[in-house]
């Protein structure tokens, strides 16, 4: 691990980088797929799904049990329970698979993952939710707070599928549960990723994470450090003022049941100039006040809507001013100054309305 201390006009922030190199042992684990079988997931989408679903049927560990739930406007599980991993599962899975479609309507996610955080967990199995979606609700702040709310029993792993899918569900899934996001273009191999996930789920990763700053006035952009995977780097900010002081950083976690502790020290005389780090500080302290559930809380209806003006709220809005980030309480507007003012009528003009690559089946029907 090593530290950059910035120094710029907008302030002083720091950046801890880690790059664990640890050997895990494979691990057998619960593991269920939600698949969105909604209508835009219709052609490439749904194809790139089947092709995936194959290949993480195939590369479950001996021990493992698992189950597929599919979803659009209502959620089917392919079995009434996670069931063992063997031959015979297998093949009824795989069968099933190639079957997929995209014919079950709306993206309706949220009560999908409801039934499966509500499921029964296996004894001595940790419970492992990949999640396939290509599409963008609107209640992803009540999704990402289910997984807040469960993250200690159930991990997800996220695929977003296709050229729209949302980032902000994606990613907020897998952060707000610790685990991890992958995205799979159109038409791109997914073999990669799929095994790259697969590694993550089934080998321990260096978790419970946690650092402890030693010098005063740093304000870590997130309280959530995210779990550390074997040769996956990790980076932590902290904003500080005007000047950072000297000191030593000392990141924590647990590692297959061992606390392990690294110290990393923090140099002022060695600071680069500039504001980039800083900004990516600010951005993800926004994220993650923007993702805090009061917060969110505040924002779920037009009763609590007053207390979105709370502290987060303010402090949200103080960093997008003072770094020029977009964020749920800042935003920008474009002037256009034009020396001689437009004179005439008004026209009506339509303007077409640009769709993801492969959105709904489209390139293949040519509409």
């Amino acid at each position: 691990p090593h530290a950059v201390v910035e120094r710029g006009e907008k302030g002083s922030a720091v950046l801890l980088s880690f790059l664990p190199k640890f050997e895990p042992a494979a691990r057998a684990a619960e593991v269920i797929f939600v698949v969105d079988r909604s209508g835009s997931m219709g052609g490439d989408s749904i194809a790139e799904v089947r092709n995936a679903l194959q290949l993480c049927l195939r590369s479950l560990t001996p021990g493992s049990r698992f189950n597929i739930v599919s979803f659009g406007s209502t959620y089917a599980p392919l079995f009434d329970g996670s069931r063992m991993y063997d031959e015979a599962s297998l093949g009824e899975a795989a069968a099933f698979v190639r079957t997929l479609d995209a014919d079950m309507g709306g993206t309706e996610i949220l009560p999908a993952l409801q039934y499966v955080v509500q499921q029964p967990l296996v004894a001595g199995l940790p419970r492992q939710v990949l999640v396939m979606t290509d599409g963008e609700v609107t209640n992803t702040d009540e999704v990402i707070a289910l997984a807040r709310r469960h993250a200690a029993a159930a991990r997800f792993f996220t695929f977003g599928i296709g050229a729209g899918a949302s980032h902000h569900l994606v990613k907020g899934l897998a952060r707000a549960s610790r685990g991890a996001a992958e995205f799979i273009s159109p038409g791109e191999r997914v073999e990669a990723k799929v095994m790259r996930q697969f590694t993550r789920v089934f080998t321990p990763a260096m978790t419970c994470v946690d650092v402890a700053w030693g010098q005063e006035g740093l304000t870590p952009a997130s309280d959530r450090v995210p779990p550390v995977f074997d040769g996956e780097r990790v980076r932590v900010y902290a904003l500080g003022g005007a000047t950072v002081a000297s000191g030593t950083a000392t990141l924590r976690g647990t590692i297959a049941g061992r606390d392990v502790a690294f110290d990393i020290a923090i140099d002022p005389a060695s600071a680069v100039e500039g504001d980039t780090i800083a900004t990516l500080a600010a951005r993800e302290r926004i994220r993650m006040l923007e993702e805090e559930g009061e917060y969110l809380e505040s924002r779920g209806s037009l009763q609590r809507r007053s207390r979105a003006t709370g502290k987060a709220a303010a402090e949200i809005a103080a960093l997008g001013v003072q770094y020029q980030l977009a964020s749920r309480e800042t935003s920008f507007v474009a002037v256009e100054h034009r020396d001689a003012p437009l004179e005439g009528r008004a026209e009506l003009r339509r303007v077409p309305v640009a769709l993801a690559s492969g959105w709904g089946g489209l390139r293949e029907t040519g509409t």
